[in-house]
């Protein structure tokens, strides 16, 4: 351990990346306390790293430690790291985010976080900067929506821009996608709303 926390503090960016994967891999045998108090601190603190491909690894490790830390631990601490990588300047640590967030979604409670979740996960759909990002978040609509066990718990910004975009695009990758996750708006929503997709 005392190794991997010495990497998680290299001056090389590519041997903090190296720490974040172990610090990861560790939180699973370590156990819920030792993972509080030791693992997602220092994960976080990489989470403010100015090398985006740090903020990168955190964006994608911070699920496997999310399912370790009690829940009141993850709305507090790993859900805000969390939220302030999707607004992140780079591109790049948005759409490590975008790709997590169905995965996010599925370990928070859905009516505590719900909305928070929906408003990011539209800020994904409407990134003005990225259509990597906008891509990436198009393709979870179906993890997204399908985490949520309870259709009322989604922003029903989110099924419209769903609607919308299938109505609208002769896109064949946005068909490929709109079609490959609409059983999870069936599954959520139920037969009663079929009709409206």
């Amino acid at each position: 351990m005392n190794l991997t926390l010495r990497l998680a503090h290299d001056e090389r960016s590519s041997n903090r990346c190296s720490a974040l994967k172990i610090l990861n891999e560790f939180a699973q045998d370590m156990g819920q306390t030792l993972t509080e108090c030791f693992i997602a601190p220092e994960v976080s603190s990489l989470g403010l790293d100015e090398d985006k491909n740090v903020r990168i690894e955190v964006a994608r490790n911070l699920v496997k430690i999310s399912r370790i830390v009690s829940l009141d631990f993850y709305h507090n601490k790993i859900f805000c790291l969390y939220q302030s990588l999707t607004a992140d300047k780079e591109e790049r640590v948005r759409k490590a985010c975008a790709e997590q967030i169905a995965e996010m979604a599925k370990i928070s409670n859905g009516e505590v976080l719900g909305q928070k979740l929906s408003d990011i996960f539209f800020g994904f759909l409407k990134d003005p900067s990225s259509k990597l990002v906008r891509g990436t978040a198009f393709q979870k609509i179906g993890p997204f929506v399908g985490a949520f066990k309870n259709g009322a718990n989604i922003d029903d910004k989110i099924i419209q821009f769903y609607i919308t975009t299938i109505a609208n695009s002769k896109n064949k990758d946005v068909c490929y996608h709109a079609s490959f996750n609409f059983p999870a708006f069936i599954y959520v929503f139920g037969p009663e709303n079929w009709p409206r997709f």
